[in-house]
């Protein structure tokens, strides 16, 4: 009888442990920070424990954007800049200036993307400035 409760036991834990949802640590990799008007500039995410990505950019250097919505000076040269597997995108700035380039990486409960039903995940956000010269 001990044996079967021990089994049980281990059961639920892999299922408690394999349930978990990990924050993940959002992070990214810029092919150049400084660029020329109109040079296109790669990002890849380097994220771990995410399912789910979205890009913005702002005009300026900022410590603490919070996500929104983007400068009219980015274009993004990628079909899209959110989605389940947006890890990289490819954008270009069309004026001089200092832009923050910003990535928001969430981990769904239920997988990407993000169900209606009210599940829960985490997301983080990493950014990195650039110089358009």
């Amino acid at each position: 009888m001990k044996n079967i409760h021990v089994i049980l036991a281990a059961i639920v834990l892999v299922f408690v442990i394999s349930s978990c949802t990990k924050k993940p640590e959002a992070s990214f990799n810029l092919s150049k920070t400084t660029a020329a008007v109109n040079e296109e500039i790669t990002a890849t995410s380097t994220t771990t424990d995410a399912n789910d990505y979205t890009w913005w950019f702002y005009e300026g250097a900022k410590t603490s954007v919070q996500p929104g919505s983007s400068t009219p000076h980015a274009i993004v040269v990628s079909d899209f800049t959110s989605g389940c597997d947006v890890t990289t995108v490819k954008f270009k700035f069309d004026s001089a200036g200092t832009y923050t380039v910003l990535l928001k990486a969430c981990n769904w409960k239920k997988g990407c993307p993000p169900p209606d039903d009210g599940s829960s995940g985490f997301c983080d956000v990493a950014y990195e400035s650039v110089t358009i010269q």
